[in-house]
Protein backbone atom coordinates (compact mmCIF):
# COMPACT_ATOMS: atom_id res chain seq x y z
CA UNK A 1 0.00 0.00 0.00
CA UNK A 2 2.62 2.20 0.97
CA UNK A 3 3.52 2.04 -3.09
CA UNK A 4 0.05 3.19 -4.24
CA UNK A 5 0.92 6.44 -1.84
CA UNK A 6 3.74 7.19 -3.91
CA UNK A 7 2.40 6.31 -7.14
CA UNK A 8 -0.90 8.96 -6.05
CA UNK A 9 1.39 11.53 -4.48
CA UNK A 10 3.42 12.71 -7.47
CA UNK A 11 0.57 12.27 -10.29
CA UNK A 12 -2.04 14.32 -7.22
CA UNK A 13 0.91 17.14 -7.48
CA UNK A 14 1.02 17.01 -11.25
CA UNK A 15 -2.83 17.19 -11.39
CA UNK A 16 -2.38 20.51 -8.63
CA UNK A 17 -0.04 21.81 -10.57
CA UNK A 18 -1.68 21.40 -13.91
CA UNK A 19 -5.13 22.71 -12.57
CA UNK A 20 -3.39 25.89 -11.17
CA UNK A 21 -1.40 26.34 -14.58
CA UNK A 22 -5.11 26.03 -16.24
CA UNK A 23 -7.02 28.31 -13.58
CA UNK A 24 -3.74 30.81 -14.38
CA UNK A 25 -4.37 30.48 -18.18
CA UNK A 26 -7.98 30.85 -18.07
CA UNK A 27 -7.53 34.18 -15.48
CA UNK A 28 -5.33 35.70 -18.02
CA UNK A 29 -7.31 35.11 -21.03
CA UNK A 30 -10.76 36.07 -19.51
CA UNK A 31 -10.66 39.77 -20.70
CA UNK A 32 -10.41 38.10 -23.97
CA UNK A 33 -12.54 35.60 -24.01
CA UNK A 34 -15.43 38.43 -22.73
CA UNK A 35 -14.30 40.29 -25.55
CA UNK A 36 -14.91 37.68 -27.99
CA UNK A 37 -17.89 36.61 -26.60
CA UNK A 38 -19.52 40.07 -27.03
CA UNK A 39 -17.98 40.29 -30.50
CA UNK A 40 -19.66 37.33 -31.26
CA UNK A 41 -22.81 37.88 -29.93
CA UNK A 42 -23.09 40.83 -31.56
CA UNK A 43 -22.27 39.23 -35.35
CA UNK A 44 -25.29 37.02 -34.31
CA UNK A 45 -27.66 39.77 -33.53
CA UNK A 46 -26.70 41.71 -36.21
CA UNK A 47 -26.99 38.96 -38.74
CA UNK A 48 -30.17 38.07 -37.75
CA UNK A 49 -31.17 41.92 -38.11
CA UNK A 50 -29.83 41.43 -41.54
CA UNK A 51 -31.82 37.85 -42.53
CA UNK A 52 -35.05 40.04 -41.10
CA UNK A 53 -34.07 43.00 -43.78
CA UNK A 54 -33.31 40.68 -46.33
CA UNK A 55 -36.55 39.19 -45.45
CA UNK A 56 -38.92 41.92 -45.38
CA UNK A 57 -37.05 43.32 -48.81
CA UNK A 58 -38.04 40.12 -50.43
CA UNK A 59 -41.73 40.75 -49.35
CA UNK A 60 -41.81 44.19 -51.14
CA UNK A 61 -40.12 43.13 -53.70
CA UNK A 62 -42.96 40.27 -54.22
CA UNK A 63 -45.76 42.78 -53.39
CA UNK A 64 -44.45 45.27 -56.03
CA UNK A 65 -44.37 42.69 -58.66
CA UNK A 66 -47.98 41.42 -58.12
CA UNK A 67 -48.90 45.53 -58.40
CA UNK A 68 -46.79 45.16 -61.49
CA UNK A 69 -48.36 42.61 -63.30
CA UNK A 70 -51.99 44.08 -62.15
CA UNK A 71 -51.04 47.46 -64.93
CA UNK A 72 -49.23 44.98 -67.17
CA UNK A 73 -52.82 43.22 -67.08
CA UNK A 74 -54.59 46.66 -67.12
CA UNK A 75 -52.70 48.17 -69.93
CA UNK A 76 -52.94 44.65 -72.29
CA UNK A 77 -56.61 44.96 -71.78
CA UNK A 78 -56.62 48.73 -72.39
CA UNK A 79 -54.44 48.07 -75.59
CA UNK A 80 -56.94 45.20 -76.66
CA UNK A 81 -59.74 47.19 -76.56
CA UNK A 82 -58.88 50.34 -78.30
CA UNK A 83 -57.41 47.43 -81.09
CA UNK A 84 -61.00 46.14 -81.28
CA UNK A 85 -62.78 50.11 -81.51
CA UNK A 86 -60.36 50.56 -83.86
Amino acid sequence: MSHDRRVRQPCGRAHESAANKLREFRAEFQPETENLRFRMSSLETAMSDFARQVTADDEEDALHQVQLDHIVERVRRIHLRLELRG
